[in-house]
């Protein structure tokens, strides 16, 4: 690959892991639906290397909370459900009941304890630019 624009971007296209992104443009029914140009498929893909950046940055960040700020029960049921784990799946894996595996994560009915609850606030004294549900 020769063309300017392509060098502008992070992606080696010589490397066929990334040859999918030039087939993707080349070959892809939206592109050929939309007429997207070269210059609008790279900054395309630009945006999703920026997100992707974001992305990788706010997981670090969560990581290191959970595994400096969090118990070591509060981090089990986390990554488990960080996994997709139901609270019924944690219950079962954990060897605990259903709600146990709940208020680990979100805190009892009061609002008092749970992860998020910890990391929410941990976030907050931190000044971090993160919001949780």
């Amino acid at each position: 690959m020769d063309d300017e624009k392509f060098k502008e971007l992070p992606f080696n296209f010589n490397d066929p892991k990334n040859e999918y992104l030039l087939r993707d443009w080349v070959e892809s029914p939206r592109i050929q639906q939309t007429g997207e140009t070269k210059e609008e498929f790279v900054e395309r893909l630009k945006e999703i290397e920026t997100y992707l950046q974001k992305k990788e940055a706010l997981l670090k960040i969560l990581t290191d909370l959970i595994q400096n700020y969090l118990s070591d029960k509060q981090k089990e049921a986390v990554i488990l459900f960080l996994m997709g784990k139901t609270y019924q799946e944690i219950a079962e894996i954990l060897n605990i009941d259903v709600r146990a595996a709940w208020e680990r994560i979100n805190g009892d009915a009061k609002g008092r304890g749970g992860a998020i609850n910890k990391l929410k606030k941990i976030i907050k004294k931190k000044n971090l630019k993160i919001s949780l549900p």
